[in-house]
């Protein structure tokens, strides 16, 4: 606790921390954490989650050339050339986290070379209309059903750590893609 609560720990460091503070004592382990240094659940699983992107990321988080923010950012692509890609592109451009989470939000939609044509004034608002508000919706609960259904075969295996460990890990996702759609909801309920 007293390393976690130490003021200078660069953001790599805070996650190792969170990380084997959790590994110790297991699922409660992070809202207990989040309550004994004030911090939110939330916030402490996209720390821990900073520790899985590639190690050259990681190496500019730990330099200070890549902020965390961003860094969190790039967890929501699966493709880790594609993490390292949009991390050049960030930093030669030095895009916000909002530039970066429009060019995430429309990769499917990106020829090859758009890295490399890459123009700020190119990226233009997502119209949103109801549909996709009930789809947004309806993914949030799909979302939640399936974070209780692991969470049911997690204590049927809590013996096994292993195999609780890695549904824990998987339930953790699941709760941060349930964030991110209440947010993009809001987002784009107010437009």
């Amino acid at each position: 606790m007293e390393n976690i609560q130490r003021k200078n720990l660069d953001p790599l460091e805070e996650a190792l921390a969170y990380k084997q503070y959790v590994d110790k004592f297991g699922c409660g382990g992070i809202s207990e954490l989040a309550s004994k240094i004030g911090k939110s659940m939330n916030y402490i699983e996209r720390r821990i989650r900073l520790l899985s992107l590639p190690e050259d990321i990681i190496m500019r988080i730990s330099q200070g050339l890549l902020p965390p923010s961003i860094a969190e950012e790039l967890l929501v692509v699966t493709d880790k050339e594609e993490q390292n890609r949009l991390t050049k592109v960030v930093l030669e451009k030095k895009l916000s986290c909002k530039s970066l989470r429009n060019i995430i939000k429309k990769r499917s939609h990106i020829p090859s070379n758009f890295y490399d044509l890459y123009d700020n004034s190119s990226l233009q608002d997502i119209n949103i209309n109801k549909k996709t508000q009930r789809a947004l919706d309806k993914t949030n609960i799909a979302i939640r059903i399936a974070m209780n259904n692991i969470s049911d075969i997690m204590s049927e295996v809590k013996e096994n750590w292993i195999v609780y460990e890695s549904l824990f890990y998987h339930r953790m996702i699941l709760h941060t893609q349930i964030d991110q759609t209440i947010k993009e909801k809001r987002k784009y309920k107010n437009r």
